[in-house]
């Protein structure tokens, strides 16, 4: 892989788990070919394409958006002259349904996680919406102005409330503490947490508080948890939406809704999980 490339996706504004993301499927991608970047051509991407049939068609859809990048990029510094994987089609993307958050369920997953971390930050993401990366960006400094700015996906501000559920946990975890690392969530050697197993605890987590839909729990979820909760206050979609740093809700509630940042920051002082 091109070692300039991990800069061209930082330039672009991608986010260290997209780049993350990007790189693992390029890499894998050139490792089954195993010829130089100026050498590949569109059937043996074809090639490599056939072989992840049996996979999600999300996921066969982002590993051919990750090389069809990568072949941008080459292409735009003039290492190749044209992109083998212009032409690759993927099929329609099927979201499998997920669970509907029903009452009482991430409270379950809450009591049953093992440390006040995990507690911590299971409340903090169903009663903000955050993503994990976000989260775990937090510093102690911005956590103890309980209201303040994130930057998200897409390189997208917006603001986010620590309402009073979510700081009782969390100050329980700070009080349980002995590091002096800068973020609100470390592991037990006082690193900041990264998402390599975040999946797998969160199914770890609602299989101990006996979900029968333990295996379809996934990060996403809690934010459809955060989502529905707010639904069930009566927010507006739109305001959800805007609460969430979601893309299309964002685009709407800019051009033609206009969204306080005090609206927002009401959704998550309120809201209860």
């Amino acid at each position: 892989m091109n070692s300039y490339y991990v800069d061209y996706l930082r330039g672009a504004g991608r986010s260290e788990n997209t780049i993350r993301s990007y790189v693992t499927n390029v890499s894998l991608m050139l490792n089954f070919i195993n010829k130089p970047d100026n050498e590949i051509t569109f059937l043996d991407l074809v090639n490599w394409q056939s072989k992840l049939q049996g996979k999600s068609t999300s996921t066969i859809h982002s590993k051919v958006v990750a090389v069809q990048n990568y072949f941008d990029f080459l292409k735009n510094a003039n290492i190749i002259s044209s992109n083998p994987a212009k032409g690759l089609v993927t099929a329609k993307v099927v979201n499998a349904k997920k669970p509907d958050p029903e009452n009482g369920m991430v409270k379950k997953m809450i009591a049953c996680a093992e440390t006040k971390r995990d507690k911590a930050m299971l409340t903090l993401f169903a009663t903000t919406g955050m993503r994990f990366e976000e989260a775990t960006n937090i510093t102690i400094e911005q956590y103890k102005q309980r209201r303040f700015s994130i930057v998200g996906k897409g390189n997208k501000m917006r603001e986010i409330y620590i309402n009073d559920q979510a700081k009782k946990a969390c100050d329980a975890y700070l009080n349980s503490r002995n590091d002096n690392s800068p973020f609100l969530f470390v592991t037990s050697q006082g690193n900041q947490v990264d998402n390599s197993n975040w999946c797998k605890w969160i199914k770890r987590c609602a299989k101990k508080a006996k979900l029968d839909c333990w295996e379809k729990i996934t990060p996403h979820w809690l934010r459809h948890a955060f989502a529905t909760a707010a639904s069930e206050m009566g927010v507006p979609v739109a305001d959800i939406g805007f609460a969430l740093g979601h893309s299309d809700y964002a685009k709407v509630t800019s051009r033609y809704i206009h969204t306080p940042e005090n609206k927002v920051v009401n959704i998550m002082t309120n809201i209860q999980i």
